[in-house]
């Protein structure tokens, strides 16, 4: 077992690893679990949201089970590293939308969420890189898009400062230079 990451080879993650569940964001796995269901014993993740520092509520979040066969085709990963945190950025800075514009926003929402589930942080780079280029090239973005651009933006920021040590503001400034980078008119 690798004590830093919590990683397993037998049992995938360990009780007490820092993971992160698709849009829920940084999570702790409180424990593994045998549940029966329809006769069967299936085991799960008890997962514990990690609230943010600034969180402004105490209220506790219920815990979310996940199936520890299926927990990573569900977006269950490990948190970037610096070197994930890299690849990241450079995804939000390059020129490429990664989604088709002219599509309905809930067509969109939805192959978004799939592509964070499966591909982990680029997805999630990616789905920040798309609805921070449509919020602005829509003349009034829908509050829909808004709410779901403004949780992934968080998340993100969250993952990239824990991984980095930066500022969130760092983070936010970095992230408006390369959207700036991408709107900008093809010479």
């Amino acid at each position: 077992m690798d004590l830093q990451t919590g990683f397993s080879h037998e049992t995938e993650y360990m009780p007490g690893a820092t993971v992160i569940y698709g849009i829920h964001g940084k999570c702790t796995i409180s424990s593994v679990e045998a549940r029966q269901v329809g006769g069967n014993t299936l085991r799960f993740y008890k997962l514990e949201k990690v609230k943010s520092t600034f969180a402004r509520t105490n209220r506790l979040e219920p815990a979310i089970w996940l199936p520890v066969t299926n927990a990573r085709d569900r977006g269950l990963r490990l948190p970037m590293s610096a070197a994930d945190v890299e690849t990241a950025m450079a995804m939000i800075c390059n020129r490429e939308y990664y989604f088709p514009l002219a599509e309905p926003w809930l067509a969109n929402q939805a192959r978004i969420e799939t592509t964070i589930r499966l591909e982990g942080f680029m997805g999630l780079a990616k789905a920040v890189s798309f609805t921070e280029v449509l919020k602005r090239r829509q003349v009034v973005p829908e509050s829909e898009l808004l709410r779901f651009n403004e949780n992934v933006a968080k998340l993100f920021v969250r993952e990239v400062c824990d991984a980095t040590g930066k500022l969130p503001r760092d983070v936010y400034a970095e992230i408006e230079r390369g959207i700036k980078h991408k709107l900008q008119p093809d010479n």
